[in-house]
Parts: structure tokens; sequence; C-alpha cells
């Protein structure tokens, strides 16, 4: 299980140094990724092989405030506010090695093939010039195929 919360500010400026735009986000991640992994038989206990499967899924939502963007007498040339939510299932398949560096803990790294199925609700407004547009709720769905390199501790309870 993983859970993430998350914030960020950008700002970018204009060449004499005045704000050009700010952007804001804050959001939270919570996800569920169980995985098999089986371990090639080898005679050394610091040195252990394996190949990983595993099926997940995870829920996110971001709250956006801006870019606001800003005209070069200050003026607020346009805002947009927003709230995203997304929904991913995913599965990975993983080769990997790890290093035992006592008897509970191991240096950790694999490299494998991800796959990834997301629906993703957008929804906002948008002001400029004085007028705002609200959006109605927007879906889409999106698929990715990534090769991944994960690098890590291997924590082992007894």
């Amino acid at each position: 299980m993983s859970g993430n919360l998350y914030g960020s500010q950008v700002i970018h400026f204009y060449e004499n140094g005045e704000i050009s735009s700010i952007y804001k986000g804050k959001g939270k991640t919570l996800g569920l990724i169980p995985y098999i992994r089986y371990y090639l038989p080898v005679k050394s206990f610091k040195h252990k092989f394996y190949g990983q499967l595993g099926l997940g899924a995870s829920l996110s939502s971001l709250r956006r405030d801006g870019p606001i963007t800003y005209n070069v007498n200050r003026e607020i040339q346009s805002e947009y506010n927003g709230l995203s939510s997304n929904k991913v299932f995913s599965g990975e398949a993983l080769l990997g090695y790890h290093y035992m560096i006592s008897e509970g803990v191991a240096l950790n790294t694999s490299i494998g093939y991800k796959y990834s199925q997301s629906s993703i609700k957008d929804n906002g407004s948008y002001t400029e010039g004085g007028v705002t547009i609200d959006y109605e709720e927007y879906v889409y769905n999106q698929m990715k195929t990534n090769l991944v390199w994960k690098l890590g501790f291997l924590f082992i309870l007894h």
C-alpha cells in the first residue's frame, strides 16, 4: 500500500524580473499494488536474483490554483482553477537483484515493464479579461507502457 501528499508552486518571470505567472497545486494519491516474487535458487546468502509480477490500482486527486498570468503592468491577465481525479489500473513484470547488507536489510534494484490504464476526470474554470468560463466534467482515458528501473531498500521483518 502506498500513499502520497504533495504540493508545488512554480513562479515564472519576465526578463525585467517581474512575475509573469504563478502555478500552485496540491494533491493526494492512495494505491495498492500487491506483487508476487520468485527468487532463483542460489547458494549465496548475500546475492539474490528474482522475478516479480504485480497488479494494482490507485486513486489520486489534484487541486490546481493557476496558472495565474500577469501582463507587464502586474495586472492579472488570465487565471485557471481546477480539480482532477484519476483512477489507475496497473501491472508490471520485473527482473531484479538484491544484495543483503545485513540479515534484515537488502539493497534492491530491478528493471522491467509497466503497463497502466487510467480514467481521468477534469473540471474547473478559466478567467480572462474579466470573463469566466466554467467547464463541465471532462473524462478521458489514457494507456501507458513504460520501461522502469527501481532502486531502493528491502526490509525483512522476522
